[in-house]
C-alpha cells in the first residue's frame, strides 16, 4: 500500500485510514482535446489535433503504481568487484533508493532506503514511469469527432497508441544530460484534412467524444489561437540563430494575440547534431505588464537569459494557448471546478479536462563564451 508523506512534520500515513473517502470511487473520464494550428516542436512532430482520453484512478490503485520494473528498462547497482552486493564507489545506476537521488547527491543523505539493493523502489527512475502507467488509463472505446462549426465540416478521428512523445525531467542530478527522459501517450489523432489554420482564428470548432459503452456524449468548443511572433530583442542574428555573449543581460521577446497573455516556455540543449534536443527547462510565463502597455496593450512576453545557460546552442519555444486551455492547464482549481473545464456531457454536467487550443513558434539563439558569432550560423 502506497504512503503519504507529509513533509511538513515528518509522518507517514497509510492510506486505509481513508479508505471510506475513496473506497466507492467510480472512475471518471478526463478529456484533453487539443487543437494545434502551428507546431514547431522538432523533438515531437504533433498531429494537428490530439484527443486524449484517460480514466481518473483512486489514490490506492496500487495495480498501476505497484512499485515495479513493469517494462524491464530499470537497471541495478554495477557489481563492479563481483562481491554480490554494492560497495561505495561502484555505479548505483536506477537503484538509487526512494528518493531518486544517488548517495550524497547535491546534499542528500547518504544510502537512502532502497538505495543499492538490488530490487526496483518506489522514486527511482523506471519505475512506475510515464510509460508504464499511461497505457493503462487510456480508454480507446470513443468515437471522437472534430466539426468546424463555421463551414460545416465534419471530421473524424482515430486512436492513435503513440499519439505524442514527450520528455521530462527526472530527479534533479548533477548530471543534466542524463537527467531527460523519453516517453509518449496515445490518442485520437486527425492527421489528414487538416481542419484549422493560422488564419482561422475566427472559426468556431466543437469536439464531440462519444462513449457508446457508458451513454455518455462530452462536447467542447474553441477557436484557433495564433502563434506568438518574435520580436527583435537587439542580439547580433545570423539565418535563424541569434547570439548572445555569456552572462550578459537581455532576453527574448514576442508578442501574441490579445486572448493568449498566457505561455508556456520551453528551453532545450541542441547537440552538436542538430536533430538531437535535450529538455533544459519548461515553465509558464505570463504577458508582461509594462511590455504590453508599451506596446498600445497587445501582449509582450519575455524571457530572460539566464547564467544557468552555459554556452552552447539552444532552441526556445514558445506556446501560446487560447483562454481555456491556459486555464486548464495553470489554474489551481478543482478538475471539475465549471471554471476550468469547459466540458460538458448531454446533461450539461461538468466533464474533467479541456476542449482548447494553442501554436508553437520558436527560435535558435546561442550563447557566446567570447568573441562574434560566425557567419555560417547555428
Amino acid at each position: 500500500m502506497p504512503l503519504l508523506v507529509l513533509t511538513g512534520c515528518q509522518k507517514e500515513l497509510d492510506l486505509l485510514q481513508f479508505k471510506d473517502d475513496f473506497g466507492n470511487y467510480q472512475p471518471e473520464v478526463r478529456i484533453e482535446a487539443i487543437l494545434t494550428t502551428t507546431a514547431v516542436h522538432e523533438q515531437n512532430p504533433l498531429y494537428p489535433v490530439i484527443v486524449r482520453v484517460d480514466r481518473s484512478i483512486a489514490i490506492d490503485d496500487t495495480a498501476l503504481f505497484n512499485g515495479n520494473d513493469d517494462n524491464g528498462n530499470w537497471h541495478s547497482y554495477t557489481d563492479v568487484n563481483g562481491n554480490g552486493q554494492w560497495d561505495p564507489g561502484e555505479p548505483l545506476n536506477d537503484d538509487v533508493g526512494e528518493d531518486g537521488r544517488p548517495g550524497q547527491d547535491n546534499g542528500f543523505p547518504a544510502r537512502d532506503k532502497g538505495e543499492g539493493n538490488g530490487r526496483p523502489d518506489y522514486g527511482e527512475p523506471h519505475v512506475d514511469e510515464y510509460d508504464e502507467i499511461l497505457p493503462l488509463v487510456h480508454d480507446t472505446t470513443a468515437t471522437v469527432t472534430l466539426t468546424n462549426l463555421t463551414d460545416a465540416k465534419q471530421y473524424l478521428l482515430i486512436w492513435q497508441a503513440i499519439a505524442a512523445r514527450f520528455q521530462y525531467l527526472g530527479q534533479a542530478h548533477e548530471n543534466r544530460l542524463n537527467n531527460v527522459y523519453d516517453s509518449y501517450y496515445g490518442g485520437y489523432v486527425l492527421y489528414q484534412g487538416y481542419a484549422a489554420s493560422p488564419g482561422d482564428t475566427n472559426k468556431l470548432f466543437e469536439f464531440t467524444i462519444d462513449f457508446p459503452g457508458r451513454g455518455l456524449t462530452v462536447k467542447g468548443q474553441t477557436r484557433p489561437i495564433p502563434q506568438a511572433t518574435f520580436i527583435d530583442p537587439g542580439f547580433p542574428k545570423v539565418r535563424d540563430t541569434l547570439y548572445i555573449p555569456y552572462g550578459g543581460p537581455g532576453g527574448i521577446l514576442w508578442s501574441s494575440d490579445p486572448r493568449a497573455t498566457v505561455y508556456c516556455v520551453r528551453v532545450e540543449r541542441v547537440l552538436k547534431n542538430i536533430a538531437v534536443h535535450l529538455l533544459w527547462y519548461e515553465h509558464p510565463n505570463v504577458a508582461n505588464r509594462a511590455l504590453t502597455a508599451a506596446n498600445g496593450g497587445v501582449p509582450v512576453g519575455f524571457e530572460p537569459i539566464t547564467a544557468e545557460l552555459e554556452p552552447g546552442l539552444y532552441h526556445l519555444i514558445v506556446t501560446t494557448m487560447d483562454e481555456n486551455y491556459a486555464r486548464y492547464y495553470y489554474s489551481s482549481l478543482p478538475l471539475k471546478d465549471p471554471a476550468k473545464s469547459n466540458l460538458r456531457d448531454q446533461y450539461g454536467h461538468v466533464v474533467m479536462g479541456v476542449a482548447g487550443s494553442k501554436a508553437e513558434n520558436a527560435i535558435y539563439f546561442r550563447i557566446l563564451q567570447s568573441g562574434t558569432p560566425k557567419s555560417a550560423g547555428r
